[in-house]
């Protein structure tokens, strides 16, 4: 069994965002989501040679599976040789970037009642003091209620409660506000997913939703992409007694979308969701952190990234990864110690197709 991710050439550029506006609003027009075209830039100013790629890994049935031995993993790039990863470790505590986006338009009111008492319950057992987290709420537009704040029972009860009560005044106003033409989910996820990118850490996010969207000016496909060459994992929760066919939903882009960043979507209900909250954060603690060298060859593109494990037939997601090539002045220069080409991962020739829209 094999996941495929991408691994992109990071290829220095600053991505630039809109500011929101008004407070607590997000303009998802003005926050673009730029289209990933890795080789564009061939002017690096910071070198890596060891890149790490957190990968999630759940039994056939999505159960988790007792810890897997280092050395069963293994990588191929651009579809080279497969590379025996040297270094693999659990993410356990790494501190997490946590973007939280929930959708008020209606499909997971049922999750919505409790929902901020059930974050809550994350602190202190599965989210820490070293832990960050923004919170949106997709209702006519997007809205923003944590900003890049430190982990509380208190603020996440109060990011929830913001966003609800912000949804019930507009619902009250007289005469109604009608709301802008379309249901622009692809639209606040890549609004979400930017902002997060942003930030350190182990950047995951969390969409509540059933995933539909109507009118977004970006394509899950351009979202995709994008969150695989910032290394931002999206997981989903929904409600599935409102959902018309649970399977359906994972036939949709959402569940395309989730699992190529390296994440998944998975079923919730009302009673269950503080228990549903919390596996989902079990199973960011519990990726494994895959460390290995930067290819003695790489160059810049987005390529293949194929994660596979001797001898098992587990459910492996892999999240996006993006690297700098070495600069070929540095690389030349007779100063340079050269490292051992033997010791690295083979880049094969397998790009992985753009986004041109």
């Amino acid at each position: 069994m094999f996941a495929l991710g991408v691994a992109l050439i990071a290829l220095g550029g600053v991505i630039a965002a809109g500011q929101a506006a008004q407070p607590g609003t997000v303009d998802q027009k003005a926050i673009q989501v730029p289209t990933a075209k890795p080789g564009e830039v061939p002017t690096l100013h910071v070198y890596a040679d060891l890149i790490d790629v957190p990968v999630l890994v759940m039994g056939p049935g999505w159960e988790p599976i007792p810890r897997i031995a280092n050395d069963r993993f293994r990588v191929s790039i651009g579809g080279g040789p497969p590379y025996r990863v040297q270094h693999v470790r659990l993410e356990g505590e790494d501190p997490i970037s946590l973007g939280i986006l929930l959708d008020l338009r209606g499909s997971q009111d049922e999750l919505l009642k409790t929902m901020g008492k059930d974050l809550g319950r994350l602190v202190p057992g599965s989210l820490h003091a070293q832990d960050r987290v923004s919170m949106y709420g997709l209702d006519c537009g997007l809205v923003r209620s944590l900003n890049d704040v430190p982990v509380t029972q208190q603020d996440l009860r109060h990011g929830v409660r913001v966003l609800l009560d912000a949804r019930q005044v507009r619902r009250n106003e007289r005469p109604k506000r009608a709301c802008p033409t379309g249901q622009h989910f692809w639209d606040s996820v890549g609004a979400v997913v930017v902002e997060i990118s942003r930030l350190p850490g182990r950047r995951v996010v969390l969409v509540v939703s059933d995933g539909y969207d109507s009118g977004s000016n970006h394509r899950a496909n351009s979202v995709r992409l994008y969150a695989q060459l910032k290394g931002v994992a999206i997981f989903g929760l929904a409600d599935a007694a409102v959902s018309l066919q649970w399977r359906q939903l994972f036939e949709a882009p959402f569940d395309d979308v989730c699992q190529l960043s390296g994440g998944m979507i998975a079923p919730a209900d009302s009673k269950g969701l503080a228990g549903q909250l919390q596996a989902f954060l079990a199973k960011v603690r519990g990726r494994y952190i895959l460390e290995f060298p930067r290819p003695y060859n790489a160059t810049p593109g987005g390529y293949s990234l194929d994660v596979r494990i001797d001898h098992s037939d587990a459910w492996i997601r892999a999240a996006g990864i993006s690297f700098p090539i070495e600069d070929s002045a540095v690389k030349n220069d007779p100063t340079t110690v050269q490292g051992d080409p033997s010791l690295t991962p083979v880049q094969g020739p397998h790009r992985v197709l753009e986004d041109k829209h």
